[in-house]
Formats: C-alpha cells, sequence, structure tokens
C-alpha cells in the first residue's frame, strides 16, 4: 500500500473516484501511469499511522450532484479499463437516460449494488473514518481546482501545472436534475454535502419545490457538522497547546539540568585546581606535617620510642640520639646555605601550607612532646651535656 513514491514526494493523495484524480496524481508524482488507486485513507491509517501522519495527505472531491452525471456517463461509455465496462453492461445497461438511473436508485437492492462501485461510492468514505472524521490534512474542491492546487504545490514545494485528463462530456449537471431526481441525490449523499460544505441551492425552480424540512434538517446537520468542526479544532489547538506546554517543562527541566551539570562541573573544576596547587605547592615545599616530622624533636621522640624496646637499644641509645643531632645541624646548615645562595629556595612559613592544621597536630603528639622534653633536659646540667655539646 505504501510505494517508493510515498517517501520520494513526502505526500498521500487519496484519489476519489471522477474527481480529476488522474490529473492530480500525474503531476504529483510525475508519471504517465496510473500508480496510486482508489484507496482509503483509513486503510493507510490500518497499516502504518504514524507512517501515514508523517506524509501531507490531501484529497479532492466534488459537488455530489455533478459527480453523480460525470460517473454516469462515463461508465455508460465503457470506463476506464475492462472492469468497468463489464460492471457497468451489466448494472446500468436498463437506464437509456440519467433521469431513469437515478429514479432506479428508490429500489434498495439497485442502489446499494450502485453504491458499491467505487465510481459512486459516497467521497467521504474515501477520506473520512468509521465516525466520519476527516483523515486527510487538506482537502481541495474540483470546482476551486485552481487554486486549491496552489496549496497543493506550496506545500510539497513545486511548481508543476496541472494538465487534465479523462474529462467528461457532458452538460451542466443542473440540467440533468429535475425534482424528484434532485431529491434522491440530495438525500443519497447527505453526508458529502455536509461534510465538504456543498450547497443545495443549485436550481431555483426545483429548490422551490424541494421538500422544506429535509432541507432544514440538512442545514442543522451541516451546522452541527461545522459546530463539531469547530469543537474538533478547539481540543486540537489545547492539545497542541498542552504538548507545548510540555515540551516547554521538558526544555526547563533540561536548562536546569545543564546548569545543574555545569555548577557541578565548575565545582570539580574548581576541586580540581585546589588539589593541582596542592600539589604545585607540595612539590615545591612538601608538606607542613613532613617539615614538623623533620625538627628536631621529633626525631629525637622517634628515636628514644624505637630504641627504648631492647636493652641494646636502649645501650645505643646515647650514641644513636648524638648522630641525629649532628645530622640535623648539617641539614640546617646546608639549607641556610642554599637560602644564602638562593632566596627562591626559602620555605614559606609554616601557617601558610594546606595541611597546616595536621602540622598541628603532630606536634600535639607523644613522639614530638616526648623529644621536646628530651631536649629541654638536656640542656640543663642533669641532661649529661650531651646536647649542649652538640649544640
Amino acid at each position: 500500500m505504501f510505494k517508493d513514491y510515498h517517501d520520494k514526494y513526502g505526500c498521500i493523495f487519496i484519489h476519489v473516484p471522477k474527481v480529476a484524480g488522474t490529473s492530480i496524481e500525474r503531476v504529483v508524482f510525475e508519471t504517465d501511469k496510473w500508480l496510486v488507486g482508489h484507496v482509503r485513507a483509513l486503510d493507510y491509517i490500518n497499516q502504518d499511522k504514524n507512517k501515514f501522519e508523517s506524509y501531507f495527505s490531501f484529497a479532492f472531491v466534488r459537488n455530489p450532484f455533478d459527480r453523480m452525471v460525470s460517473a454516469f456517463h462515463y461508465l455508460k461509455k465503457g470506463g476506464g479499463n475492462n472492469g468497468d465496462k463489464i460492471w457497468a453492461d451489466e448494472n446500468l445497461k436498463n437506464f437509456d437516460t440519467f433521469e431513469q438511473f437515478v429514479l432506479a436508485l428508490k429500489n434498495k437492492n439497485i442502489k446499494d449494488k450502485i453504491l458499491s462501485w467505487q465510481h459512486f461510492t459516497p467521497q467521504y468514505k474515501f477520506i473520512c473514518d468509521e465516525n466520519k472524521n476527516i483523515l486527510v490534512n487538506f482537502i481541495g474542491k474540483l470546482e476551486n481546482i485552481n487554486n486549491d492546487f496552489k496549496i497543493v504545490k506550496n506545500e510539497l514545494n513545486f511548481d508543476r501545472n496541472l494538465i487534465h485528463s479523462n474529462s467528461s462530456k457532458h452538460e451542466i449537471f443542473s440540467n440533468y436534475y429535475n425534482e424528484k431526481t434532485y431529491n434522491i441525490i440530495a438525500k443519497l449523499y447527505k453526508e458529502d454535502f455536509t461534510l465538504f460544505d456543498y450547497d443545495l441551492e443549485y436550481k431555483e425552480s426545483i429548490y422551490k419545490n424541494l421538500d422544506v424540512q429535509f432541507l432544514l434538517n440538512m442545514y442543522k446537520e451541516k451546522l452541527f457538522s461545522k459546530n463539531k468542526e469547530i469543537e474538533k479544532l478547539r481540543l486540537s489547538q489545547f492539545k497542541k497547546n498542552k504538548e507545548i506546554n510540555s515540551q516547554n517543562n521538558i526544555i526547563l527541566q533540561q536548562t536546569n539540568q545543564i546548569h545543574n551539570l555545569n555548577t557541578t562541573l565548575e565545582n570539580k573544576n574548581q576541586l580540581l585546581i585546589t588539589k593541582e596547587n596542592l600539589l604545585n605547592f607540595q612539590n615545591n615545599y612538601g608538606k607542613a606535617k613532613t617539615r614538623v616530622q623533620n625538627q628536631l624533636s621529633y626525631k629525637l621522640g622517634q628515636a628514644l620510642i624505637l630504641n627504648s624496646k631492647s636493652v641494646l637499644g636502649f645501650l645505643s641509645l646515647p650514641f644513636i640520639i648524638l648522630s641525629i643531632i649532628i645530622s640535623h645541624k648539617q641539614e640546617q646548615k646546608a639549607y641556610k646555605f642554599k637560602v644564602k645562595k638562593n632566596p627562591n629556595l626559602a620555605l614559606p612559613p609554616l601557617e601558610t601550607y594546606p595541611d597546616y592544621n595536621e602540622a598541628l597536630k603532630e606536634k600535639e603528639c607523644f613522639t614530638y612532646k616526648l623529644g621536646e622534653e628530651f631536649i629541654k633536659a638536656g640542656k640543663n646540667w642533669y641532661g649529661g651535656g650531651i646536647i649542649l655539646i652538640a649544640l
């Protein structure tokens, strides 16, 4: 049902019989072949609703009075193919005139058989669903085909012009009707008149004799149909507004998410910069905690703790302490010499280090305090004078 040319031209044309469909088809799809057939809109939807709605869909309709006259003469002359000819020979052979044909439609069996043939099938059945809701995006009228076809051309963005073909040759359709035949066709195609906004007032002499109640009912139905259409448009607009609001909310949520992500990214970037600065600082100056651990108090405290756990270590302690003190003095001397030579190598104050608080905790630990007390004791006479000698 869906063909390659639907994808190529981006549209679906619902070809209602006897409404210049062949001419339209040849121009739209640039072909001299009969491609589309008389497929109904509902058949496309039943096969793939989403695909149908993704294309621009359109149809053309014709005044039911005129279409009936055209179809009758077209089929009486053999139609467009052998199938038409066989059907016409069987079902139209008893009717020499259009009037005879229409009057015969009062018989239900004849009427059902005639309306089942696509040339006489009401037009709305090609274009609407079971509830008579129009399914296509645009409906043009044969009576205004040149102007209406411009809408199709603009929508599909081409500038090819119609070349009429398969035109039926007959008199003005109103000349074929009298009061009886007019009433029959008006009632038979009531939905087409109503849905596609065709007026019944075509021949004043006939119109004066028409059933007033019938006309009143017809106009009531047309009014109801128009009101229904307006309501449908209102609901459609409401749904579109709702959808727009929903999309706006989604956009707002996504905007907020992007903002939050940007904020998170900025925070992480700042954290990364902070860590990078910290690493650069530590690469250049080390850690405050390490500087505390390099102080003499900490080194001595650590040595006292480690060597107090064994007799040999305890006996070796004076030599170990002396070695630590001498090594520490040499490190201090080397540092001062390096700074004197290049002041830029001087270490910054301890309180400027990022881990200064950790360094303060290290100064409060037992190891540091033990070494600190040992130094204080060593500066007095009872400390043995070991530290004083070294200092």
